[in-house]
């Protein structure tokens, strides 16, 4: 994964699966960049150094413009822990623009079977969430059109980066097509892998769908209390929907909203938000599991086709009901008026209604969503992931030494 740290659900995801495998007796090798903020590794003396395109200047575009196509780095290294620990499979998360294919390309060379799971849309999209620059739903690079990136300058609105991030997408796609690389590619939602095979039928016969997880739901799995505010959890990013989210808060003063998490929004939001609404920064583990179970309704306000919405898995895990927009796989997660509320995407007075409502519930409704929450996560239970991920994964590992005995 680009990043052994928690960044957002895809870092989430990322070590869950690492420690699921641990706890059912495998051996788990890691292979990242090399972040200051990095959580600690034995492996970390073979990551690949760290560079970060998105917020780099333009000396260190120019300077690192050749890892963002082709990290050589991360190919040196990733074969040196290769050659050291043998693996019988690699399950990569994010890499493009970072890691790189170049890894693909050492993995097929050492013959080591390579399953990938698709945390975003970085496959089909080159600013991989489907937003043009105006952070409306975009579906234009349908057909390998990627040129559309750069003229609707989808990537952080700048026509430069747009224009790195087409020529990468373009690159992959003609020189290290995904389908001759990796042999299965995990989707975390049907949403996802139907839009997926929409933009690439190529995959048809590669993918599979496996919602991801949270560990130990048995043990959180609970029917909880109605707390005293709301709750966001996550990045704070302009897909996230978190303009309206705290626009929404400002008209309902009596309304108090927490809002855990960090990213490129947080200056602004602590410019315009009201007295009712309190930013207290990044936390996780029991921590975070506090303050969810202490809320009283967990928001997932997403702008963006969210592939899953791990937040909101991990809020029902703890009996707690979600409010969230009706996009992406988030309907897969959240049934309306049964384990929390839909509410139209990008509409500030539909999140308004759907919040006054959660407001106002009774006691007696409340305990029946929460009950719900904690019902309905059973498919999301680590048991049933672990199963199907090893399926996936012997039948990975047995095509490949098929093709290698031919």
């Amino acid at each position: 994964n680009r990043y052994h740290h928690l960044v957002g659900g895809s870092e989430t995801v990322y070590f869950n699966t690492a420690n699921l495998l641990k706890k059912n007796g495998h051996d788990v090798f890691f292979f990242a960049m090399d972040y200051p903020e990095n959580l600690n590794s034995s492996e970390k003396k073979y990551f690949t150094k760290a560079f970060d395109f998105n917020s780099a200047g333009i000396k260190q575009k120019i300077a690192n413009f050749k890892s963002f196509f082709y990290n050589s780095d991360a190919e040196k290294c990733l074969e040196k822990l290769i050659s050291e620990v043998k693996p019988d499979i690699a399950h990569i998360h994010l890499f493009y623009g970072s890691l790189s294919s170049s890894i693909l390309v050492v993995l097929k060379k050492l013959n080591v079977p390579v399953v990938i799971t698709a945390h975003d849309y970085r496959l089909i999209c080159p600013s991989y969430v489907h937003l043009n620059g105006n952070n409306k739903i975009c579906e234009k690079c349908e057909g390998h059109k990627f040129y559309n990136c750069v003229i609707n300058k989808c990537a952080k609105k700048s026509y430069t980066t747009s224009l790195a991030f087409s020529l990468e997408a373009y690159f992959r796609n003609l020189i290290y097509p995904i389908q001759s690389y990796v042999d299965k590619v995990i989707f975390v939602s049907d949403f996802s892998m139907k839009l997926h095979l929409k933009y690439k039928p190529e995959l048809q016969n590669m993918a599979v769908q496996l919602h991801n997880f949270t560990p130990d739901i048995r043990v959180k799995n609970t029917v909880s209390v109605k707390g005293d505010y709301f709750l966001y959890i996550g990045r704070l990013s302009f897909e996230k929907g978190l303009r309206n989210l705290v626009e929404a808060f400002n008209s309902r003063p009596g309304f108090k909203l927490i809002i855990a998490g960090t990213g490129p929004l947080l200056e602004e939001i602590l410019k315009i938000k009201g007295d009712n609404i309190e930013c207290i920064g990044f936390v996780s583990g029991k921590d975070l599991e506090k303050v969810i179970v202490n809320s009283s309704f967990v928001i997932v306000p997403s702008e963006w086709y969210e592939t899953l919405g791990m937040s909101a898995v991990e809020s029902l895990a703890l009996g707690k009901p979600v409010i969230a927009a009706n996009i992406g796989g988030l309907a897969e997660v959240v049934n309306d008026r049964e384990n929390g509320f839909l509410f139209e995407p990008f509409s500030l007075d539909d999140l308004l209604q759907k919040v006054d409502y959660a407001n106002g519930t009774t006691n007696e409704e409340y305990q029946r969503l929460s009950g719900n929450a904690s019902a309905t996560i059973e498919k999301f239970d680590e048991d049933v992931y672990y199963d199907r991920l090893i399926n996936i994964y012997t039948s990975v590992i047995e095509n490949a030494c098929e093709k290698l005995a031919v």
